[in-house]
């Protein structure tokens, strides 16, 4: 009985000691500092370029945009967002549901509730953004490509 007694007085003496390096007390909670919307270095000509990829008369993806845009209402006010802020270049292609701050606050500002609302008439925009070249430098900043000042593709080549 008497070790039961010690070992139980043992045990209640280091659960109060360590017990009492515990701080279950909630922490305040701070968000993190808002990220810029723009990217840092954005080279006005490369923001030209890739306006000019989407809605310039001879841009390499025009049609995509002018289908999309005659598809959902929201295409060309998101799409000029998005160019304008430079957001193109934020996007994690490898992990694309990372949504950066700068395309939620474009969807917020020209009222998208979901991407799936315009998911389907974007996406052919979207895909050639990616596949042509001078657009997928100027907008996505992958890839090597001239510069051709109509948004046309003109993929680099070695002399």
């Amino acid at each position: 009985m008497k070790t039961s007694l010690g070992r139980l007085a043992l045990s209640l003496a280091l659960l109060a000691l360590t017990s009492a390096c515990d701080d279950v007390s909630p922490l305040d909670y701070r968000p993190p500092p808002p990220q810029d919307a723009d990217v840092p270095d954005a080279d006005p000509a490369q923001v030209a370029v890739c306006r000019n990829c989407l809605s310039g008369e001879q841009g390499a993806c025009h049609p995509q945009f002018v289908t999309c845009a005659a598809a959902h209402p929201l295409c060309e006010p998101l799409a000029r967002c998005v160019t304008e802020a430079n957001c193109w270049r934020q996007l994690d292609l490898a992990n694309i549901a990372d949504i950066p701050p700068c395309m939620l606050r474009c969807y917020k500002e020209v009222g998208l509730a979901s991407l799936n609302d315009i998911a389907g008439a974007a996406t052919p925009v979207f895909v050639c953004l990616m596949t042509e070249p001078v657009c997928a430098s100027a907008c996505l900043g992958i890839g090597a490509a001239t510069d051709a000042p109509d948004g046309g593709s003109q993929a680099a080549t070695d002399p």
